[in-house]
């Protein structure tokens, strides 16, 4: 049976064999002990830049170094369940934009209270001058 070499597998196993544990491998590497643990879980990949210090730290042969990081940087396989596509009836019809019972206006209404606003100001900025007195 052909099985895949998981990255995370590989750094798990190699760490185990020198010793180390992941708080360790984190503080040679330079990064929290989480990023350790997510990248062995296969939860995270990490950068070249990155998967280079952890070969460093793992003491991974130098001729071996760049098929490890090309295993930390390869894509994973897609997922065996595929998400299936709504149909179309699922999806429905309705206006979900909020604005299916807005009332709609005339851009010239816009342009005429542009030009009242001044006047509605001095009314105002009057009133409020009379009311003080």
């Amino acid at each position: 049976m052909n099985e895949a070499i998981i990255f995370g597998q590989v750094v798990k196993e190699r760490r185990n064999v020198l010793g180390l544990t992941q708080t360790e491998l984190a503080r040679r590497v330079g990064c929290a002990a989480i990023t350790i643990r997510k990248i062995e879980a296969d939860a995270l990949r990490p950068s070249v830049q990155m998967a280079e210090l952890i070969a460093l730290a793992l003491n991974i042969p130098e001729e071996e170094q760049l098929a490890f990081v090309r295993l930390a940087r390869s894509e994973r396989a897609p997922s065996p369940i595929p998400t299936p596509s709504p149909l179309p009836g699922e999806i429905g019809l309705a206006d979900l934009s909020g604005r299916a019972n807005s009332v709609w206006v005339k851009p010239s209404t816009f342009r005429r209270s542009f030009t009242t606003w001044p006047k509605m100001i001095a009314s105002f900025i009057r009133i409020l001058i009379s009311s003080d007195r």
